[in-house]
């Protein structure tokens, strides 16, 4: 189904586990998340092989309570501003590059973690000898942005991957933002609901379409840093 932002984002209630596609300042769902942002939703539970500028800003907005990611930050940017200064307000739920794409996938076993401390950090796990078994992550909604779509929901984007086709297969309700609706796609992956959303990662790239937009997140670091988050989110939600 085509669906604008607006009726999109009215999608997500509160409380709900939201997993992001794209990975750190590459091919993020920010177009959609920017939409969730003016309705406030409360309580959600944030999931992504890495936290980037789109979750940081719904931390900042205190639309977050439980977080799972194996790194959060704005790459050469530094640490996300707002998920570190509020980190202690936050369920943080510690994952590794393994752990949270197979969880997205399904039940996972894995070998790497037996008889580490990371085992130790989450009561949620079975260890068996060396084999550490985790359970899946039970996603809601799936928001991946693509290149290409589709009406038919086939989507399609190059590059990195990160954890997307699995992502979409496994959540509930897959919602897609792409630069352009096409007649047809060879699909990558299947959505739900399809958004046109041209320059929808921004301010992270879209390859090949447009690069990181760094002066951008550089002034958004420097609003944080300075106490400005707030007036920040403002203007951002007003474009």
């Amino acid at each position: 189904m085509i669906l604008s932002l607006r009726e999109a984002a009215a999608l997500v209630p509160d409380g709900a586990t939201v997993a992001f596609g794209g990975m750190t300042l590459y091919r993020r769902p920010t177009a959609l998340v920017r939409e969730i942002l003016r309705r406030r939703p409360r309580n959600l539970t944030i999931a992504a092989l890495t936290g980037g500028f789109e979750s940081d800003l719904l931390v900042g907005a205190g639309c977050v309570s439980t977080c799972r990611t194996c790194y959060f930050g704005l790459e050469i940017f530094g640490f996300a501003p707002m998920y570190t200064s509020m980190a202690a307000r936050l369920d943080i739920v510690e994952e590794t590059e393994s752990s949270i794409c197979g969880a997205f996938r399904g039940p996972t076993r894995l070998r790497a973690f037996a008889g580490t401390d990371f085992a130790a950090s989450r009561p949620d796990i079975r260890i068996e000898g060396d084999v550490v078994h985790y359970p899946p992550i039970d996603v809601d909604f799936a928001l991946i942005h693509v290149l290409e779509a589709d009406r038919h929901g086939n989507g399609r984007f190059v590059g990195n991957l990160a954890c997307d086709v699995d992502l979409a297969a496994k959540a509930k309700r897959t919602i897609v933002t792409a630069e352009r609706i096409v007649d047809r796609v060879v699909p990558m992956i299947r959505a739900h609901d399809v958004v046109e959303a041209p320059k929808g990662a921004w301010p992270a790239s879209c390859y090949p379409d447009y690069t990181m937009d760094g002066l951008e997140i550089l002034r958004y670091v420097r609003a944080c840093r300075d106490g400005r988050f707030e007036e920040y989110l403002a203007e951002f939600l007003s474009r």
